[in-house]
C-alpha cells in the first residue's frame, strides 16, 4: 500500500528540518574563495533529496550549473597521473636484526615443540 494508506498515518506527524549541509563545508578555503559556492550547495541538496521525485538525475547532475562556473572543471587528460606501486619494481624492505632475531627464537621454537610431539606420541 502506498505512504497515505497505511494505519496510523493520519496521526503521525513529521516536522520539516531545515539543511544542515552547509555546516559541514568551511565558508572561506584558503584561496579566499568560498569553500563550496551557493550552486555547489544546491546541487549537493538536490543530490541528497530524500524523496525520489525531487532528487537530481544523475543526467540533470552532469547539466547542472555549477560544472560551467569558474574554476572550470578539468579535462582528464590534464589532470595528473601516478604509477601504481606495484609497478615500481620496489623489493621489500630488508629485515632488521630485531626481526631476524624473532624469526631465529619462532624457529628454534618450532623446531623444540616438534621434538617434543614426536617424543611424545612415540609408540611405546
Amino acid at each position: 500500500p502506498g505512504w497515505r494508506n497505511l494505519p496510523l498515518v493520519s496521526k503521525l506527524s513529521l516536522k520539516k528540518c531545515p539543511s544542515r549541509l552547509s555546516d559541514m563545508f568551511p565558508k572561506i578555503s584558503y584561496t579566499g574563495n568560498p569553500y563550496l559556492p551557493a550552486s555547489g550547495l544546491e546541487l549537493l541538496t538536490s543530490l541528497l533529496a530524500y524523496d525520489p521525485s525531487r532528487r537530481l538525475s544523475a543526467r540533470d547532475a552532469l547539466n547542472h550549473p555549477f560544472f560551467s562556473e569558474n574554476p572550470l572543471p578539468k579535462h582528464p587528460r590534464d589532470m595528473p597521473t601516478y604509477p601504481s606501486l606495484h609497478e615500481t619494481g620496489r623489493r621489500k624492505a630488508e629485515p632488521s636484526s630485531f626481526e631476524l632475531e624473532q624469526q631465529a627464537l619462532r624457529d628454534a621454537f618450532m623446531q623444540d615443540d616438534a621434538r617434543f610431539s614426536r617424543a611424545w606420541h612415540r609408540p611405546r
